[in-house]
């Protein structure tokens, strides 16, 4: 008796700590993220009355049973995966959604198959009949591996480091080259590093963001400093350029610069005994985007530099930095399509391309950084919940011939 009031209290402390992190104080909610948890499968299913329709989705099943501000506000993918589910639903579509990296394979007959490898791929090879749709979220991963590598073993190079890749994507099957239709996150760019027999099953998507609200940028337009700087990424930090940046900064101290983001600390060792003496840059680590942090840390900041090697086009951390207002000089692949009217889009990836870039900033009036940044502004309402939400839906009524 005593083993199993002991089980009991075990299992309700879990859920008491589910309920924190669910931001929830339904038990049904903890049950259910519990039972998730528990799961071989890692796949939440959420059925339509009446409907003999299933469709399969690779992607974020712990986004569609998690309330937490802090994990939804963490990438906009989370709010995009409930709505793609949603929209699914309103269609007609019995729905599972399956951790994209989950081992425990479903198997069922399902007449639409969409999200990302390695479990996309599985899916499709079982259900050879189903429309198949690889969501990609990035750049061709061929392309983007090379990237990665080349970035690394440069960065290795030139400081005597053995750093190995980060975010290199694994897989057996490219899902791009076999997938009958592809719908990519990102812009013209993006479709540019995918192999030309690919492109024609390519259709564009905007993304969404994470901010909840539409920032207002009057206070910057009355404050912001030519001389402050915004670099933002998450993990892979090399891959994103973070050594160009802190490159060209530490010889410029008349220049500032706040790195928001996760850099890893063998990557900031290579800088360590330099950066101390150089208060202008200042390390933030991750801060949620909607937060009264980010705002004070980018009140007055003028520009974002971003030299990432790899993207999905503009990245969540880009477009959020254009929504308020901050002037883009990036990378080619992390450009949206119209960068040219909108900053500056550097020419290749070295620490001599950052410093065209930062000498470009400087020759703008202040009414021309203004006018960029009410373009940056207004440009980057594209990207949007409700903007992706219509996206998607108008796609899959395309595609299926099912209207949500």
């Amino acid at each position: 008796m005593a083993v199993v009031v002991d089980k009991i209290k075990h299992l309700c402390g879990k859920l008491l700590r589910y309920a924190k992190v669910l931001g929830s104080n339904s038990p049904a909610d903890n049950f259910r993220y519990l039972k998730w948890r528990l799961s071989r499968s890692k796949a939440v299913t959420i059925r339509c009355k009446g409907s003999d329709k299933w469709a399969y989705v690779s992607y974020i099943p712990e986004a569609l049973l998690r309330r937490d501000t802090k994990y939804i506000n963490g990438h906009q993918a989370r709010r995009e995966m409930r709505v793609m589910a949603s929209v699914l639903h309103k269609a007609g579509y019995n729905i599972v959604v399956q951790s994209y990296l989950a081992s425990h394979v479903i198997r069922r007959k399902f007449d639409l198959v969409l999200g990302l490898q390695p479990n996309f791929n599985i899916q499709k090879g079982l259900n050879p009949e189903a429309v198949d749709i690889y969501l990609a979220t990035g750049a061709y991963l061929r392309y983007a591996n090379s990237a990665v590598e080349s970035r690394t073993a440069s960065f290795n190079a030139k400081y005597g480091t053995d750093i190995l890749p980060r975010r290199l994507a694994h897989f057996v099957d490219e899902p791009s080259e076999t997938a009958g239709r592809i719908l990519q996150i990102g812009s013209k760019y993006t479709i540019e590093t995918y192999a030309e027999d690919i492109r024609p099953k390519i259709t564009l998507i905007d993304q969404s963001s994470t901010l909840l609200h539409e920032p207002s940028i009057a206070d910057r337009l009355d404050c912001f400093d030519s001389k402050k700087f915004l670099w933002i990424g998450s993990g892979g930090t090399i891959l994103k350029g973070v050594d160009l940046v802190l490159e060209y900064f530490l010889e410029y101290p008349e220049y500032e610069i706040d790195m928001v983001g996760p850099v890893e600390e063998d990557v900031k060792a290579v800088f360590e005994s330099r950066l101390r003496h150089n208060p202008q840059i200042r390390f933030h680590g991750f801060v949620d985007t909607n937060s009264e942090k980010f705002k004070r840390i980018t009140r007055d900041t003028s520009f974002l530099i971003y030299p990432s090697c790899t993207e999905g086009g503009p990245s969540g951390a880009v477009n959020v930095a254009m929504k308020m207002g901050l002037v883009p000089i990036l990378s080619k692949v992390a450009s949206p399509d119209d960068i040219d009217t909108l900053g500056y889009r550097l020419d290749d990836l070295s620490a001599d391309a950052v410093a065209r870039g930062v000498e470009w900033s400087q020759g703008l009036s202040r009414d021309k950084i203004k006018e960029l940044m009410r373009a940056n502004h207004e440009y980057a309402r594209r990207w949007s919940l409700e903007n992706f939400e219509r996206e998607f839906a108008d796609y899959m009524a395309k595609v299926t011939g099912l209207n949500p």
